[in-house]
């Protein structure tokens, strides 16, 4: 399933099921560690993120320990151990070293110059990925999806609240690739997924702890099946949801029953929404028994009426 060769002094190559995912070498590294500090500012859930970055470099490759491959640096206390083993169909990689400074590390997996990307959590500016950056920060989407237009412009210099082509509210360290492999990040600190190079994608961590998940698959419908195994699968809807009629109604349904469907039709709006399909189908919904009542009890109803209306 997962194979590690060292063609070379301070190389090696990790493949998963024939797929080379990891190439190192001293002439094209795909390990870094650094340091830095962030400087993060925040207004109404827009963020402004920086990187003060004061070092980066390359680890040297020193050879493999059973199932760890070992990494040093003449900046580095100790060495970076990288533990890569089978766990369910799936490779993890976890990597730590004992330097309490390291707070930054970057990986390079390989990509080719055709290969499609998808993922990120949920962004809405593109389904393919290649070609940007995209960090992995929960925010508000903002205003816009580009820096450029004039209605982004005039947001952020209000209050900052211009959206980017990045900005989501459920980002998530996850990618797919046309290869017919996946990773995914167990990482909670920041993290960047950067596809802007041709040869190689990389990820980013302010951290120096490293918790890869790698998986593939001989189609899209096998590859994904691994994944929501990993990350977890939406239950069967029940029957109700396809025979019935969805309310979105705040509060929940307890709500919903203590209050007549009248008075529960306000309940259809919030702050940032409204859900007016569901308004209207309640509306038609309390119309309903009144149109009925008129219907079965029409005649008396004109009746009561015109009733004493017309004397002589």
């Amino acid at each position: 399933m997962v194979s590690i060769t060292c063609p070379a002094q301070g190389s090696f190559r990790l493949e998963l099921e024939g797929r080379l995912l990891i190439a190192h070498s001293p002439e094209r590294p795909a390990l870094f560690l650094g340091r830095g500090r962030e400087d993060i500012q925040m207004y109404r859930g827009n963020f402004t993120i920086r990187d003060r970055l004061s070092e980066r470099f390359a680890l040297r490759f020193l050879g493999a320990e059973g199932d760890t491959l070992r990494f040093a640096h003449s900046d580095l206390m100790g060495e970076y151990r990288l533990r890569v083993y089978a766990d369910g169909g799936l490779v993890r990689l976890d990597g730590s070293c004992p330097d309490g400074s390291i707070d930054r590390l970057w990986l390079r997996l390989e990509a080719e110059k055709d290969e499609h990307v998808t993922g990120g959590g949920e962004q809405f500016s593109a389904l393919d990925l290649r070609g940007k950056n995209y960090p992995i920060w929960t925010r508000e989407q903002g205003v816009g999806r580009n820096k450029l237009t004039e209605i982004t412009r005039l947001a952020d210099a209000s209050d900052g609240g211009g959206g980017d082509y990045h900005t989501t509210f459920f980002p998530q360290p996850t990618f797919v690739s046309s290869r017919l492999y996946f990773a995914h990040l167990e990482n909670y600190e920041y993290s960047e997924l950067d596809f802007r190079e041709a040869d190689y994608h990389e990820i980013t961590l302010w951290t120096g702890a490293l918790r890869l998940v790698l998986g593939t698959g001989d189609s899209y419908e096998a590859l994904l099946g691994k994944l929501t195994k990993l990350l977890g699968r939406q239950p069967p809807l029940p029957d109700w949801a396809y025979e019935g009629l969805w309310l979105g109604v705040q509060g929940g349904t307890e709500r919903a029953l203590d209050s007549t469907i009248q008075v529960g039709i306000r309940y259809f709006t919030n702050q940032f929404s409204t859900d007016y399909v569901s308004m209207y189908a309640a509306i038609v919904i309390s119309i309903i028994p009144s149109i009925l009542g008129y219907i079965l009890f029409q005649e008396q109803i004109i009746a009561g009426m015109t009733s004493g209306a017309v004397k002589g």
